[in-house]
């Protein structure tokens, strides 16, 4: 399922991470032990055709069973083994260029006195930031870059 802007939802990649974790694990029934839950139930959320999506508690349970950090489960890896998956380490490539670009474009209506390095350092504090705490809500809005901005500009600026 894809989102207005053809981004996979957050349904999506929680079922397509948990039946990878499930694939590691050796199969449904596998993580359907781990999780202390029937079958049919593990079939529900990752089976072929699920009726139900996985939820916050299920995906930090999911995450747990499979020994992934708090999070991992609503982050998209892509196909591990392409090249592109293996030099971004996880990092979700389209959320990092929106937060650049949208930080961006925040520091060019400030129209602000810095030079190229100080303007530089800022824009990457700030994108970080803005990434970071979008991914830790989910990733599915782009927290708004004005405030980070407001927080590392120095003073008088």
């Amino acid at each position: 399922m894809y989102t207005a802007k053809g981004r996979l939802d957050i349904k999506t990649i929680r079922r397509e991470n948990a039946r990878r974790i499930a694939k590691e694990m050796g199969g449904q029934a596998a993580l359907a032990r781990a999780l202390d839950m029937p079958n049919p139930g593990i079939s529900q959320i990752i089976g072929k055709n699920p009726r139900r999506n996985i939820g916050d508690v299920m995906a930090r349970r999911i995450e747990d069973a499979g020994k992934y950090h708090h999070g991992w489960l609503d982050i998209y890896h892509g196909d591990e083994h392409s090249e592109a998956a293996n030099i971004s380490g996880g990092v979700n490539v389209d959320l990092l260029r929106d937060s650049l670009l949208r930080t961006q474009k925040e520091m060019q209506l400030l129209s602000l006195s810095l030079s190229n390095e100080e303007q530089m350092e800022l824009l990457a504090k700030a994108a970080a930031a803005v990434y970071a705490y979008t991914e830790s809500t989910g990733g599915t809005t782009l927290v708004d870059p004005s405030y980070a901005l407001k927080l590392l500009l120095p003073k008088g600026s």
